[in-house]
């Protein structure tokens, strides 16, 4: 019996020591790994940090590359439905007669800086290019631009000339609400929801 005990003690002493010695040694191993965990949620967190940076100065970027292409388009209208002028070259002379004639505005080849087609036919046969007008000050183009009410009716309708993230916004704008809830003042999208006037400056705001 004494024989036993000693044995059943020796073994339990070699155990103790085997457990403590891994548990040592797994401690250790987890204060490692937990060490590393550590570094690497610091890293994502600066990680982090530089890609919220990163995203907000795209975003700058973003909004200052628009508000300078806006900016390049504030004296310019694009006029749909006009027809062309054969020979091609007469379109000043189109224009100026049609502001006139049918805008009721007073307007001279002086208060033109330039005027051009789109380059891409919408319908070769029936229908003709947009005419886009950039007119020397942006007065003249308001003035113009504020007598559209007068076309109801006539097949021409006169747009803002907008940047490309503008014209997206416009267009996703009008799916939701429809053509005559939505228009652009300054360059700006205008929604009418509840019988109020809505700036819409992203599709999140739709």
């Amino acid at each position: 019996m004494a024989n036993n005990e000693e044995i059943e003690q020796l073994v339990n002493n070699i155990c103790n020591t085997f457990v403590n010695k891994l548990e040592a040694r797994l401690d250790k191993k987890f204060s490692k790994l937990s060490d590393k965990l550590s570094e690497l949620s610091d890293g994502f967190k600066v990680l982090t940090e530089v890609v919220d940076v990163n995203k907000k100065a795209i975003q700058s970027i973003r909004t200052t590359a628009d508000y300078l292409e806006q900016y390049h388009k504030r004296n310019t209208l694009r006029f749909h439905g006009l027809p062309e002028s054969l020979p091609r070259g007469n379109d000043m002379s189109t224009i100026l007669s049609f502001i006139e004639d049918k805008m009721q505005i007073q307007c001279t080849k002086n208060d033109i800086d330039s005027i051009f087609r789109a380059s891409k036919l919408i319908d070769a046969a029936n229908k003709p290019r947009s005419l886009i007008v950039n007119f020397v000050t942006n007065i003249k183009r308001n003035e113009v631009y504020s007598a559209k009410k007068r076309l109801k009716n006539s097949g021409v309708v006169v747009f803002e000339d907008l940047s490309k993230s503008r014209f997206h916004l416009l267009s996703e704008a009008k799916k939701k609400y429809g053509n005559r809830d939505v228009w652009t003042t300054g360059g700006k999208v205008y929604v009418l929801r509840e019988n109020k006037k809505w700036v819409v400056n992203s599709v999140d705001d739709l």
